[in-house]
């Protein structure tokens, strides 16, 4: 190597960009090795960046995902319904209309073709109840019918004096069937499932709730949610099947305000309820002692639409009960489902449905397990994991879920209240 350098080869030795090639001849042993310590060293970088890379793609592919998708398919009935659809048998929804007539249609036949089975004058103000191979209907015009099913022949039928606002229950106690009706006025009517007869009548005061739920204990008994009136404070009743005679209330004293228009839920020995102020309660089926009672936390932040009050939580999504999440699921009015460990009514988690949670959400299979299938005030149908509230599938619909959603044969289906039928399968 020259003892006397060219600048331009002094520059080359400094900066390798300028002499890549060692074309000057140049390059130091030193400098080489540098090189050669580089190269190694940002390809060891390179090699390590991409397999982490790779083991964040295959940590993504096995974490579980939520699938938004969108409903498969929409039909219009030609008739405005006035509850949420029944599932019957042989994959059959019952319809009820707002100008009082009961329909019966298969969703997923090529054939749609409601067909009405009966009618009345008024609107129901509740569901009508399908039991025994037979539909039973409390109507709005305070008449009580029985009606084959499918062929809708009236078997009896009944009249009240009052509006009946309350989905029928029904049980066998004595050795008979029966089914119960309740009124806007806090009257529960039983009568013999077969031939109609009267059995007894209690009044309670207040209002019934939206449904009356058999208990198949000992005795057989009805449960009546009741909503607080000008006579009475509401609150949950027990009547006993056969007589009518009361079993137990909650609360018990009667001056405390727990009135609540949602259906109870029965899980082994244990009745789970939320009623208008906020609370969910878990009792003894046979006494009615409160093991636990947890009142709803209101909304850290208001709704979007401010359609609700944050500070007051109404529970009006009925309770159903995970047994194997160990959770109670209710529903609110500021659109959250929430859920309540089913032993000392900790609250676990909450999901924002987006509308108002006033249909109770409906435990189905899903690929081996149990999911949760809900649904608020809002063109979207939730499938949940119940342990934690992770949403599994999301599905968009063209149409609100005004009356909430449910599921048949592997399908998730959601009414409005025009009378758009909207489904999505199950996977």
């Amino acid at each position: 190597m020259p003892s006397s350098l060219s600048n331009s080869a002094r520059r080359a030795e400094r900066n390798v960009r300028l002499d890549p090639l060692g074309i000057y001849g140049t390059r130091s042993a030193r400098r080489r090795n540098q090189l050669q310590r580089r190269r190694r060293v940002q390809n060891l970088f390179l090699w390590l960046l991409g397999l982490a890379a790779v083991a964040l793609l295959v940590w993504w592919i096995f974490q579980p995902h939520t699938t938004s998708l969108r409903a498969s398919w929409t039909r219009e009935l030609r008739f405005r319904p006035a509850t949420a659809p029944v599932a019957a048998s042989n994959g059959n929804l019952l319809f009820t209309s707002q100008s009082g007539g009961l329909w019966l249609a298969s969703p997923l036949a090529e054939s749609w073709a409601p067909r009405r089975l009966f009618a009345t004058a008024f609107a129901p103000g509740a569901p009508p109840l399908f039991a025994a191979n037979r539909v039973f209907w409390a109507g709005g015009d305070g008449i009580v019918a029985a009606l084959d099913f499918p062929s809708g022949a009236v078997k009896w039928q009944r009249a009240l004096p009052s509006t009946l606002v309350a989905r029928p229950a029904h049980l066998r106690a004595v050795g008979r069937a029966i089914v119960a009706v309740g009124d806007d006025e806090g009257h529960v009517a039983a009568f013999d499932a077969i031939s109609g007869a009267p059995l007894w009548k209690k009044g309670l005061g207040g209002v019934t709730g939206e449904a009356i739920v058999a208990l198949q204990g000992t005795p057989p008994s009805f449960l009546v949610p009741l909503g607080a009136g000008a006579t009475s404070r509401g609150g949950l009743v027990c009547l006993d099947g056969a007589s009518g005679a009361l079993r137990w209330r909650f609360p018990s004293d009667g001056r405390s305000p727990g009135g609540g228009l949602a259906a109870p839920a029965v899980a082994g020995d244990r009745v789970y309820w939320c009623n208008d102020e906020g609370a969910v309660v878990a009792l003894e089926a046979q006494s009615g002692r409160k093991i636990w009672k947890t009142f709803a936390a209101p909304r850290s932040e208001p709704r979007r639409d401010k359609t609700a009050n944050a500070s007051m939580v109404m529970l009006r999504g009925a309770p159903v009960v995970a047994p194997d999440a160990g959770v109670v699921v209710v529903g609110g009015n500021d659109g959250l489902l929430r859920a309540f460990d089913g032993k000392n009514g900790a609250a676990r988690w909450s999901l924002e449905l987006g509308g108002v949670a006033r249909f109770a959400a409906q435990l189905v299979d899903f690929e081996g397990g149990k999911a949760l299938l809900a649904g608020g005030d809002a063109p979207t149908i939730f499938l949940l994991d119940p342990r934690d509230g992770r949403v599994l599938r999301r599905w968009t619909t063209p149409f609100n879920a005004d009356f909430g959603v449910m599921a048949m044969d592997g399908m998730a289906f959601a009414l409005d209240s025009q009378g758009h039928l909207q489904g999505a399968p199950l996977r």
